[in-house]
């Protein structure tokens, strides 16, 4: 959880604060912002992708070019933006943030997962190619 996505979940998103703190403890809660986490030998890429929610993070293992999404992009779809500071303009701009990561695996939040470059790059394809100028380059052999 970013501070950011605190913020939200106590004024806009209480209700879905409500609904999910009951599943952590305070002293559970720790916060984490954009840039590299190292978790012993393991470097991992802390990336701000804000839209379906402020303060959304996504995190990038390139070890495994493995990509966690939480609710901004999934199989099939992407997170929603009709919720209290929903922004489909940053959404967009997060999602084609993620696009141009070398990943392999998606892994996104309680849903399907894709394994492999194109079943990855597949969730991108839905997306207007006008507001994601490098999506071209990344199909490009």
């Amino acid at each position: 959880m970013s501070g950011e996505e605190e913020r939200y979940l106590c004024k806009g998103g209480k209700l879905l604060f409500d609904m999910m703190s009951s599943l952590f403890r305070d002293e559970d809660r720790f916060y984490l912002k954009e840039g590299d986490l190292l978790l012993g030998a393991k470097r991992f890429e802390i990336l701000e992708t804000p839209g379906h929610s402020p303060g959304s993070l996504s995190i990038y293992w390139p070890e495994r070019k493995a990509l966690f999404t939480g609710d901004v992009l999934f199989h099939g779809g992407v997170g929603r933006t009709d919720f209290p500071e929903g922004d489909s303009k940053l959404l967009m701009k997060s999602i084609e943030r993620l696009s141009r990561l070398e990943t392999e695996v998606l892994l996104p939040d309680m849903v399907k997962s894709s394994w492999g470059r194109t079943p990855v790059l597949e969730n991108f394809e839905p997306f207007d190619r006008v507001s994601m100028p490098t999506y071209n380059l990344l199909r490009a052999p």
